[in-house]
């Protein structure tokens, strides 16, 4: 019996997108590290807390104030006009969330600036409004759609100068950070593709709630035993002031 014939399909422009961002972190020499963190204490002050604060947003921030006590995490590799290392003044968070566009799932991406003056409370709001609210009350969204209309060759230079032309540029339109993640979905990525400094992923708790944090990290700009320690500055930070906001948050819903 023969084989029923495919069909082709062409690329939307959502795809070529994410194909142009991949060409992007193709480019970067990337070594991805990774700590056990044993955060059982976190997992159980955060039960408390209503509505449950994302990991997205926790994570989002506990890399914020890690940057401020790691400087290399606020550096990018910038090739224009020469190679050269480019060191930010603030983190800003750059995240993706799966939405549907035009009967299509679709991964866009949105910052946060400042992440590390929020409240773990905005940081979750704002997470929640990319996930819900309307694509075009998204500035970032709203973005990404003009950029996906474009023909490919324009897109693809308007990434390539957005990340390599200028530190600003770079900053103001990527972010110096990215976190992702589908353990909400029951898994984790081992390896990432990305063109960002530092891009924090995770797994999934195990039964002591331990949890495998990996950071993919730019070997141009860092090295494996500064990522290293970023990773237990960071586990520091979840079990210290990111714990106690938690806690807060508990108390103050139930004076309310």
């Amino acid at each position: 019996m023969p084989l029923p014939m495919g069909r082709w399909k062409s690329l939307s422009g959502m795809r070529r997108l994410v194909r142009d961002f991949c060409l992007a972190g193709q480019s970067v020499p990337t070594v991805m590290i990774e700590r056990r963190m044993h955060l059982n204490d976190v997992v159980k002050a955060r039960q408390l807390v209503q509505p449950r604060t994302q990991w997205t947003a926790i994570f989002i921030k506990a890399y914020a104030l890690t940057s401020l006590e790691v400087p290399s995490l606020l550096r990018s590799y910038i090739r224009l006009p020469w190679p050269h290392l480019y060191e930010h003044q603030v983190p800003i968070a750059s995240f993706t969330v799966e939405r549907q566009y035009k009967n299509e799932d679709v991964a866009l991406g949105s910052r946060l600036r400042h992440p590390h003056l929020l409240p773990l409370t905005k940081i979750d709001e704002y997470l929640r409004r990319c996930k819900n609210e309307p694509i075009e009350s998204i500035r970032e969204f709203r973005q990404i759609v003009r950029l996906s209309r474009l023909p490919g060759w324009i897109s693809r230079m308007v990434a390539w100068y957005g990340l390599h032309a200028s530190g600003r540029w770079r900053e103001r339109y990527f972010g110096t950070y990215g976190v992702t993640s589908v353990a909400s979905l029951g898994a984790g990525a081992i390896g990432v593709i990305s063109p960002f400094t530092g891009t924090l992923h995770y797994g999934i708790f195990d039964e002591e709630n331990r949890l495998d944090v990996r950071l993919t990290f730019d070997h141009r700009v860092l090295d494996g035993a500064t990522a290293a320690r970023a990773l237990a500055v960071m586990e520091n930070h979840l079990q210290g002031s990111i714990l106690n906001e938690l806690r807060s948050m508990k108390s103050t819903q139930l004076a309310a």
